[in-house]
Order: C-alpha cells, then structure tokens, then sequence
C-alpha cells in the first residue's frame, strides 16, 4: 500500500508491505465444532472455541429451510469445551444449522450457527 501527500509544494510517499495469513479454521462465533459448511456423519461434538463459558443458553437445530422442525439438543447450555451432541444417525441425509443462542460469563449474548451437510448410510430411525 502506497501513501502520498501534498501541500501543493512539496510531495512524500510511503510504502509498507500487508501480509495476510489466512486462518485455517473458520468458526460460527463462539462454535469451534462442528465448523461451519463442513460435512459431518455420526455422533458430532458440539464445542465451543478456546475461552469462552456459557452461563445460559439454548442448543438446537433445524433442517435448512425448515424453521419449524427446530430441535433442542440441550436447552440449559452452560460451561465451557463440549456443550452437546449433533446426533446424525437419525436424520435424513441434507442441510442443516447447528445453533447456540447464549450469554458467557463476560455478560456478552449472541447467536451463533453452523450450516452443516449430514451424509451417511446408517440410519436406522
């Protein structure tokens, strides 16, 4: 990135070099697992990232597409590291969103989603 400026009689420049590193883990807010768009199949740990507790909270989640067919996974989510399981054995191949509506211990609320796509051939439900 190159700066220049005038005063109408005399002209400087400065250059400096930006080096972005990209990250290769992108998190759902305060999700760390599953990653958002990932494809999963099983029994999924939900996480959360490295420094954060909840002191309330709501895990569920839904059919992309499908508001109404929400499902709580827990619905007084609280603590720190693993807060749930995504449970795909029972659920049809496709799109879903994993959601956390919660507060951690700084006070701070916030939503935070996964949007997930379930594959797998065991599903016996």
């Amino acid at each position: 990135m190159q700066l220049t400026a005038s005063d109408g009689m005399l002209t400087t420049s400065s250059t400096v070099t930006i080096t972005v590193e990209a990250s290769t883990n992108w998190y759902a807010g305060w999700l760390a697992r599953p990653l958002d768009q990932s494809t999963v199949t099983g029994q999924v740990p939900v996480t959360l990232i490295p420094g954060i507790t909840l002191t309330s909270g709501t895990l569920t989640y839904l059919p992309a597409g499908h508001p109404e067919q929400s499902v709580t996974i827990n619905a007084s989510t609280t603590g720190s590291g693993q807060i749930g399981i995504f449970d795909t054995t029972l659920l049809n191949n496709g799109a879903y969103f994993v959601l956390l509506n919660a507060t951690n211990s700084a006070g701070v609320t916030q939503g935070n989603q996964a949007y997930v796509n379930v594959v797998g051939n065991y599903k016996p439900g």
